[in-house]
Formats: C-alpha cells, structure tokens, sequence
C-alpha cells in the first residue's frame, strides 16, 4: 500500500505535467454549475431550508454533470500512467459515453448509502470505502451498476482498514485545502464572481482527491489480495 507522501507526491506530479488540460476540464465543466449555484436565492429568515436547498442543488449537479469532470480527469490519469497521449477533449468523450452507465450507478449507490445510513454510521462508513472506486471503474474498466460496485468490493477486500486509513488522510487534505482557499475569500466583501472564483478554487483543488484516488485505484489493481476460495463440501463417507 502506497504511502500518503507518496500518493500526494505522485498526483501533485500528474497535475504539474497536466494543468492546462485540467483547469480546461474544471472550467468548463464546473463554471456553469457555479453559476447556478450562486445565483439561487439566499433568504436569511430561513438559513437552514436556503442551505438544504443548495446542497441538494449541488448534489444534483455534481451527479448529472460534474461526474463528467471526474471521469475524464480519470481517463487523462490512465493515460499518464500507461505512458500515452490523451487530448483533453477526447478525454471529455470518452467521460460522455460512459456518463449513462455512471447515472445508473450512482442512483445504485444512493440506495445503498442510505440502506446502510439508516442501519447505523458504522455500516455507512464501511459501504462508501467498499464502493470508493465504483466511479472510476464505470469510467476506466467499462462497468456499471452491481457488476462496478462488486469490482470496488473486490480491490478493497482484504485491506479495507488500510484503505479507510488512506481515504481518510486525503480527504483530511483535501478540507484542509478548502479552509485555506475559503476562510480569505470569505473576509473578501461579498460580491457575484467572487463567489463563483472561490468555488472554481474549491473546484480545481479538488482534483488532487480525484488524481489521487485513481492512482490508489492502479495500485490496488495492481497487487490484488489473494483471497481463500470458499471451502466445498465433501460428500464422501467418513
């Protein structure tokens, strides 16, 4: 199991070799959401349903559109990897024939999130590390639905902790970069394209998570977990 220096070291190298083609991909994939997102009405009498009614905007679009960016951003990571060229915009087709097979699946694992939200925290946590890499197989590995999330099972099996370690450790990063980009801009005065820049640095910082999942995503393809093959029955008299 890679490090987390390692990992970050690594995907800080893809987006250094890669910056244009993934600021193109962030803009234009994540500029029209940002601006729908800014322009919903805020009504400070009724704080709580204006921000449930952003985050389910938000989670929306992150689902229907945004997806694209993490696909095609998961195609230019392959390419990286297997040491091939890739246009950004190929890329983007590539994402947009996959982006049926991703609606399905994650509506599937909607279901189980909440399957396992209602059961307890604990089983919640345990279902997103199982399905971490569901996204990136229905983009990479030409799966979708059970068969994308029972492959994600499949890699995480047998190091599921050291996996939740590491998840763990980027998504720390990754709040950690979102409080350095928006506790300034939040003391900057509040204006329209302010708002839409902050988000778009939220958005582009973003990808580093993404980079880096993938990466996990060869490692783990690449150094499978022998598993013990279920025991058969004998029927042979004793």
């Amino acid at each position: 199991m890679p490090t987390l220096r390692l990992l970050l070291s690594d995907s800080l190298g893809f987006l250094r070799r890669h910056i244009a083609a993934v600021l193109f991909l962030v803009l234009v994939i994540y500029v029209p959401i940002e601006l729908l997102l800014s322009a919903l009405p805020f009504d400070d009498e009724q704080v709580l349903k204006s921000l449930g009614r952003a985050f389910r905007m938000q989670r929306l679009l992150e689902t229907f559109v945004g997806v694209i960016c993490t696909m095609a951003l998961a195609h230019l990571v392959l390419a990286d990897h297997e040491q091939r060229a890739l246009p950004v915009r190929d890329s983007l087709w590539l994402a947009a024939s996959r982006w049926r097979a991703s609606i399905g699946t994650q509506f599937l694992l909607g279901f189980l999130y909440l399957g396992a939200l209602l059961a307890l925290v604990l089983p919640l946590f345990f279902v997103w590390i199982a399905t971490f890499f569901t996204i990136p197989l229905v983009a990479l590995r030409e799966l979708a639905g059970s068969s994308a999330i029972k492959a994600s099972w499949a890699l995480v099996r047998g190091r599921w902790w050291a996996v939740f370690r590491l998840v763990s450790l980027l998504t720390l990063v990754q709040l950690t970069i979102v409080v350095v980009v928006a506790v300034p801009t939040g003391l900057l005065p509040d204006l329209y394209l302010l708002d839409v820049l902050s988000s778009l640095l939220i958005d582009v910082s973003g990808t580093l998570f993404t980079v880096a999942a993938v990466k996990l995503m060869f490692h783990l393809e690449k150094h499978p977990v022998a598993v013990a093959p279920d025991p058969v029955l004998s029927i042979q008299p004793v």
